[in-house]
Protein backbone atom coordinates (compact mmCIF):
# COMPACT_ATOMS: atom_id res chain seq x y z
CA UNK A 1 0.00 0.00 0.00
CA UNK A 2 1.43 3.31 -1.03
CA UNK A 3 0.13 6.48 0.56
CA UNK A 4 -0.27 9.40 -1.80
CA UNK A 5 2.60 11.69 -0.90
CA UNK A 6 3.51 15.12 -2.14
CA UNK A 7 -0.12 15.86 -2.94
CA UNK A 8 -1.18 18.06 -0.08
CA UNK A 9 -4.85 18.81 0.04
CA UNK A 10 -5.89 22.42 0.43
CA UNK A 11 -8.33 23.38 3.21
CA UNK A 12 -11.45 22.89 1.09
CA UNK A 13 -10.29 19.49 -0.22
CA UNK A 14 -9.49 18.37 3.33
CA UNK A 15 -12.95 19.42 4.51
CA UNK A 16 -14.52 17.59 1.56
CA UNK A 17 -12.61 14.41 2.43
CA UNK A 18 -13.63 14.67 6.09
CA UNK A 19 -17.26 15.28 5.11
CA UNK A 20 -17.25 12.29 2.75
CA UNK A 21 -15.64 10.02 5.34
CA UNK A 22 -18.10 11.10 8.05
CA UNK A 23 -21.01 10.54 5.69
CA UNK A 24 -19.83 7.02 4.84
CA UNK A 25 -19.23 6.11 8.48
CA UNK A 26 -22.74 7.35 9.34
CA UNK A 27 -24.00 4.96 6.63
CA UNK A 28 -22.36 2.04 8.46
CA UNK A 29 -19.11 1.88 6.49
CA UNK A 30 -15.71 0.85 7.80
CA UNK A 31 -12.93 2.95 6.27
CA UNK A 32 -9.88 0.79 5.45
CA UNK A 33 -7.61 3.24 3.62
CA UNK A 34 -7.26 6.97 3.01
CA UNK A 35 -5.27 8.37 0.10
CA UNK A 36 -4.23 5.04 -1.42
CA UNK A 37 -2.26 4.89 -4.68
CA UNK A 38 -1.15 1.99 -6.83
CA UNK A 39 1.17 4.04 -9.03
CA UNK A 40 -1.18 4.68 -11.93
CA UNK A 41 -4.32 5.73 -10.07
CA UNK A 42 -5.14 7.37 -6.73
CA UNK A 43 -8.16 6.40 -4.64
CA UNK A 44 -9.31 8.80 -1.95
CA UNK A 45 -11.10 6.29 0.32
CA UNK A 46 -11.35 2.51 0.44
CA UNK A 47 -13.88 0.92 2.71
CA UNK A 48 -16.50 -1.71 3.26
CA UNK A 49 -20.12 -0.68 3.14
CA UNK A 50 -22.75 -2.00 5.54
CA UNK A 51 -23.26 -5.06 3.27
CA UNK A 52 -19.53 -5.91 3.29
CA UNK A 53 -18.89 -4.79 -0.30
CA UNK A 54 -15.34 -3.52 -0.86
CA UNK A 55 -15.70 0.03 -2.21
CA UNK A 56 -13.18 2.35 -3.86
CA UNK A 57 -14.31 5.97 -3.52
CA UNK A 58 -13.27 9.13 -5.33
CA UNK A 59 -14.21 12.46 -3.74
CA UNK A 60 -14.43 15.67 -5.72
CA UNK A 61 -16.10 19.02 -6.15
CA UNK A 62 -19.31 19.21 -8.14
CA UNK A 63 -20.07 21.69 -10.86
CA UNK A 64 -23.66 22.80 -10.31
CA UNK A 65 -24.08 23.71 -13.99
CA UNK A 66 -24.26 20.05 -15.00
CA UNK A 67 -22.34 16.83 -15.26
CA UNK A 68 -20.60 15.61 -18.37
CA UNK A 69 -21.76 12.23 -19.64
CA UNK A 70 -18.76 10.11 -20.67
CA UNK A 71 -18.68 8.51 -24.10
CA UNK A 72 -18.91 4.73 -24.43
CA UNK A 73 -15.16 4.40 -25.06
CA UNK A 74 -14.36 6.59 -22.04
CA UNK A 75 -16.68 4.45 -19.93
CA UNK A 76 -14.97 1.23 -21.08
CA UNK A 77 -11.49 2.67 -20.40
CA UNK A 78 -12.57 3.81 -16.94
CA UNK A 79 -13.92 0.34 -16.07
CA UNK A 80 -10.68 -1.30 -17.23
CA UNK A 81 -8.69 1.11 -15.05
CA UNK A 82 -10.96 0.33 -12.08
CA UNK A 83 -10.41 -3.39 -12.56
CA UNK A 84 -6.63 -2.87 -12.55
CA UNK A 85 -6.91 -0.84 -9.33
CA UNK A 86 -8.89 -3.61 -7.62
CA UNK A 87 -6.36 -6.21 -8.77
CA UNK A 88 -3.46 -4.14 -7.38
CA UNK A 89 -5.23 -3.62 -4.06
CA UNK A 90 -6.09 -7.30 -3.65
CA UNK A 91 -2.52 -8.32 -4.63
CA UNK A 92 -1.26 -6.49 -1.56
CA UNK A 93 -3.25 -8.83 0.63
CA UNK A 94 -4.43 -5.97 2.83
CA UNK A 95 -7.92 -7.48 2.95
CA UNK A 96 -9.25 -10.84 1.95
CA UNK A 97 -10.61 -10.97 -1.56
CA UNK A 98 -14.19 -9.79 -1.41
CA UNK A 99 -16.76 -11.45 -3.59
CA UNK A 100 -18.11 -8.02 -4.44
CA UNK A 101 -16.47 -4.67 -5.09
CA UNK A 102 -17.48 -1.42 -6.69
CA UNK A 103 -16.31 2.09 -7.46
CA UNK A 104 -18.22 5.04 -6.08
CA UNK A 105 -17.87 8.78 -6.34
CA UNK A 106 -18.89 11.40 -3.84
CA UNK A 107 -19.41 14.86 -5.28
CA UNK A 108 -19.65 17.88 -3.02
CA UNK A 109 -20.96 21.32 -3.91
CA UNK A 110 -20.06 23.97 -1.35
CA UNK A 111 -22.17 26.99 -0.54
CA UNK A 112 -19.83 29.09 1.58
CA UNK A 113 -17.80 27.63 4.44
CA UNK A 114 -20.59 26.00 6.42
CA UNK A 115 -23.00 24.51 3.87
CA UNK A 116 -22.53 21.76 1.32
CA UNK A 117 -24.53 19.42 -0.88
CA UNK A 118 -23.15 15.86 -0.98
CA UNK A 119 -24.17 13.28 -3.57
CA UNK A 120 -23.10 9.63 -3.42
CA UNK A 121 -22.86 8.01 -6.86
CA UNK A 122 -22.72 4.23 -6.39
CA UNK A 123 -21.33 1.68 -8.82
CA UNK A 124 -19.60 3.71 -11.52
Amino acid sequence: MEQVEGKRLDGVAQRDMQLAESYLQNQGWTILERGWSCGFHDVHLIGKDSDGTLCFVMVGPRDLRGEMIPSESEERARKECFERVVAEYLKEGTVLASSEYRFDMITIARFGNDRAFLRHHKGL
